[in-house]
């Protein structure tokens, strides 16, 4: 078992998640305030929020319901090697992160932020695995998890088939930027189709909701996520 995965990304009209490479998006690519209203409600309903680490490095991001009220999820942040701070905003104090590692990373690592009250999960050998992670966070009671990205780690999550939806904000902008980065990046993973489930366009930005090839019948289990956002 594992919890319903859904990855809510925002992407230029060619495919980027930020105009160049190592540049934070959250700065260069900011949201209207009504959308940034429908992200921060969609992270409300959900049991857990993921981002990877180098998106912690670039963005410092809260991972918290702002602009909306709404309960605050459980932050996840799947990492193959412990090279970030425990000072970053997503585990201060008082947190309820939880660092996801290989078993075999140093435990002398992850003690500063143990002593921070950041819970460590251990899952795969040498990497991450993420059929592992997603297992023991269905244990732990999260049924849903909502990824924000990067790319690595989207593309990971697609290659394996653990995702249940797509959801993408279309930033209306092309930055013509060869070392930018994708959507979702991976190795030597064969093209994945795509059923559009809905479509709506919130203050110029169009956002599209998306089941992979295979899962067309399957109801989704928070369909209640998007019909309270009509007429925004």
């Amino acid at each position: 078992m594992k919890p319903w995965v859904s990855i809510v990304s925002g992407i230029t009209i060619d495919g980027k998640m930020a105009p160049a490479k190592g540049v934070s998006s959250k700065h260069t690519m900011p949201l209207p305030l009504k959308v940034r209203v429908y992200l921060h409600t969609l992270r409300s309903k959900f049991d857990a929020i993921s981002v990877g680490c180098n998106t912690v490095r670039l963005d410092n991001p809260l991972l918290r319901v702002e602009y909306t009220e709404g309960k605050n999820p459980i932050r996840v942040i799947p990492c193959n090697r412990v090279d970030i701070s425990p000072d970053m905003n997503v585990f201060k104090p008082p947190s309820d992160a939880i660092l996801a590692v290989p078993e075999n990373t140093d435990r002398r690592a992850l003690e500063s932020f143990i002593r921070q009250g950041v819970k460590v999960l251990l899952a795969g050998r040498d990497e991450i695995d993420l059929k592992v992670m997603l297992g023991k966070l269905y244990e732990l009671g999260i049924k849903s998890l909502m990824v924000e990205g990067g790319s690595k780690l989207n593309g990971s999550l697609l290659a394996l088939s653990l995702v249940d939806e797509l959801v993408i904000i279309h930033h209306p902008m092309v930055v013509f930027s060869k070392d930018a980065p994708s959507f979702a990046e991976a190795m030597n993973v064969p093209v994945l189709n795509l059923k559009l489930v809905s479509s709506e366009v919130i203050e110029g930005y169009l956002i599209t909701r998306w089941i992979p090839e295979g899962l067309e019948n399957r109801k989704s289990e928070l369909e209640y996520l998007y019909a309270s956002h009509k007429g925004h």
